[in-house]
């Protein structure tokens, strides 16, 4: 008989969802097609107005074997906190947020994963892709030491999104989720890195 722990995901994705319904569909095709196949999906509908659930679940019915979890939230409550009722109800090892109108790899969290694993590292970061009309960006991780890194993140001078790293969900337990949009990454992965 399997232990409980070889039963349990290794990896939770956190997804919002709140007016995305133009984006919702690519996105959910590009977590549901994911090599990795450790993952368990949480979408965390932040009382979205529009058809963005609907789309969702007509995707969903395609993938029946997903491991999915839907989060119906009473009242919106914006993004850090929807993220906040998505970890609450993860029960992966690793966290990684996607935000609802972003779309990743299919070998995103394979490799996110397997590096995790092989370093020891309770967070790993990626790099990410900006895409704009006319072209696209590639943007990049720095590497240094973490007290560096943290001294950067408090003078908002360097990228801190909490959807380019996979972290351990442990490291979630206690933090403060802020209540604002404005620059809650940088609140959430100060607390991370510190």
């Amino acid at each position: 008989m399997e232990n409980e722990s070889s039963l349990r995901p290794k990896v939770s994705i956190v997804v919002p969802i709140h007016g995305v319904e133009q984006f919702i569909e690519r996105c959910a095709r590009s977590l549901f097609n994911q090599t990795f196949k450790g993952v368990e999906f949480v979408f965390v509908n932040d009382c979205t107005t529009d058809n963005s659930m609907a789309i969702l679940e007509s995707v969903r019915k395609e993938y029946v074997d997903a491991n999915v979890k839907i989060v119906n939230l009473e009242q919106n409550v914006g993004l850090p906190q929807a993220r906040c009722k998505g970890i609450e109800q993860a029960s992966g090892d690793y966290i990684l947020h996607v935000d609802s109108d972003d779309w990743i790899e299919p070998d995103m969290v394979e490799r996110l994963y397997q590096r995790a694993v092989e370093s020891g590292a309770d967070m790993v970061c990626c790099d990410w892709v900006e895409e704009y009309a006319d072209h696209s960006e590639l943007f990049s991780h720095f590497e240094a030491s973490r007290d560096i890194y943290y001294d950067t993140i408090l003078a908002l001078d360097t990228d801190a999104y909490v959807w380019s790293r996979l972290t351990k969900r442990e490291m979630y337990e206690g933090l403060e989720f802020p209540t604002c949009n404005m620059f809650e990454d940088f609140v959430i992965t100060s607390q991370l890195v510190a």
